[in-house]
Order: structure tokens, then sequence, then C-alpha cells
């Protein structure tokens, strides 16, 4: 398995919580609940996220994974505005003109207004580390019993960061070995 992250190219992120208080039926659903919400966070701030899944021994140690097209996105990115002539168009360029966020812009380009924008994020760890101090990821969706425990405490690695744990856990290791693969178990 170490020679498959290194040889994949990255882009594994890895968000880590301790006990979570919840007999399996209900943890295995918070877990999913919290995976969706924190994948569409994740999309929010344009993270594609290429595929996910959660792990859990179901008593002290619970995961979120997320294999993401890319970790890191570049600064700028470019913002569609309405079509040239819109009743949209006044209220789009009184927010652009003369905002701090714009770095190119406001421009036409075919029929519509295009401005180049700052990101919040590029970086998806420091958007969790973000969003999850505050309330434990209730604001955007995580569930309850998941959010008290990232809200206590929660650690979030990349790529081969988690080797520690994929080696101090059997269980974990065979599955994030199955992950990694990307196959179903009937084709190998």
């Amino acid at each position: 398995m170490v020679k498959n992250f290194s040889s994949r190219g990255g882009n594994l992120l890895f968000l880590v919580a301790g006990k979570i208080n919840a007999v399996p039926d209900v943890l295995w659903g918070q877990l999913y609940k919290s995976k969706r919400a924190v994948e569409n966070l994740l999309k929010q701030f344009d993270f594609k996220v290429l595929r996910s899944s959660c792990w859990s021994n179901e008593k002290d140690l619970s995961i979120l994974i997320f294999e993401l097209e890319k970790v890191f996105l570049e600064n700028v990115k470019k913002h569609y505005g309405p079509p040239v002539g819109s009743k949209e168009e006044e209220k789009f360029l009184d927010k652009y003109v003369n905002s701090e966020v714009t770095i190119a812009g406001p421009y036409i380009e075919g029929e519509r207004w295009i401005v180049h924008v700052k990101r919040r994020y590029t970086d998806a760890r420091s958007l969790l580390e973000d969003r999850l101090k505050i309330d434990g990821g209730r604001s955007f969706g995580v569930a309850d019993k998941v959010a008290k425990a990232f809200k206590s405490s929660f650690k979030i690695y990349l790529d081969d960061e988690v080797l520690k744990i994929y080696r101090e856990n059997r269980d974990f290791a065979s599955f994030l070995t199955k992950f990694i693969s990307g196959r179903p178990l009937w084709l190998e």
C-alpha cells in the first residue's frame, strides 16, 4: 500500500474523529450523512471529489475519506456573470467593479460578463479546519453526534500522513487498500 501512495500522486484527504457516542446503527447513519455534508462543502468551494467513503472500528476511531482531483487549487477562478444587457448586469457590475476579490475584469466574453476572482480557500485542509472549528460542522450539515466528536477533536491527514493509523490498525489498512485499488471484490 505504501507504494500505491507514492505512485498514484496523492490527493487523499482523511478526516479523523475519535469516539462517537452512538450505537453502530446510528453511528453509520451519522457517518454517511456527515460524509455527504463534507463532500458538499468541498464542492461548494470548487474542490472536485472523485469518490469518498467512511470507515469506523465502531469504538474509538472513525474516518471520512475523500479522494480529490486536487487538494490545492489555483488562487484565481473565472466567474461567469449574467448575459450582457440582462437585468442582473448592474448588480453584477456593482459587486465586482471595485471589489477586493476581483483580480481581473469585469469584461465581456461572448455574450456574458466575466470576472476573475480570488478564491477564499485554495487548500482543502484549511477549508475543513476553519469550518469544523466553528461548530463541528453542524452549520453545513454534519450529523449531530459526529459534529460533537469533531468539536472536541479532529485531525486531517493528507495522503501518506495517515500511515501511522494504517500501520496500527489492520482493519483500517485492509479497508484503505481496497479503497485505493478502486475495484470491487468480484473483479479481483
